[in-house]
């Protein structure tokens, strides 16, 4: 290893990268001080949180999660820990989520790569065939209908279907 008295004897890449890649003095503890959520194999890229209300009327932070080979974790933020709501494989091939953009009023999510940009909604309730799948998912977007029938994104849900 090479021996530098200063910071002025540094080769200039390892000073553009120290410029294009701060520490910050102290790191920043986890709430509650253990992660929100551990996935084994999986490196996350992008980040993304939405608060959303419930039916219930709470509110419940819902996070999308993009990993370096191409999933999307979508899950929300309970209190009794973090619930992982689904898990999609979004591009064909495998490759790093590089961005992740909410459009609140599209109600979708775009995720990009570097070669493709991919829209997905931010919730598929009709997924949920059963009203026990539709429950247990805990997704705070979706309600089963009160006939039984389906299972529906709680914007479009009027409470007498």
């Amino acid at each position: 290893y090479n021996s530098f008295s200063t910071s002025l004897e540094l080769p200039d890449n390892t000073l553009n990268f120290a410029k294009k890649h701060p520490l910050m003095d102290k790191a920043v503890p986890p709430h509650g001080n253990q992660p929100l959520l551990v996935k084994k194999d999986a490196n996350f890229t992008q980040l993304v949180v939405e608060r959303v209300h419930g039916l219930d009327g709470k509110p419940y932070e819902v996070l999308y999660i993009g990993t370096e080979n191409g999933w999307l974790h979508k899950a929300v933020a309970l209190s009794s820990g973090v619930h992982l709501i689904e898990e999609l494989q979004v591009f064909e091939e495998a490759q790093p989520i590089k961005s992740l953009v909410l459009s609140v009023p599209k109600r979708a999510l775009f995720i990009g790569s570097n070669t493709q940009v991919i829209q997905v909604p931010v919730a598929n309730c009709s997924k949920y065939r059963t009203c026990s799948d539709c429950i247990l998912a805990k997704d705070p977007y979706c309600a089963w209908t009160w006939n039984g029938s389906r299972c529906v994104r709680i914007d479009a849900y009027d409470g007498t279907s």
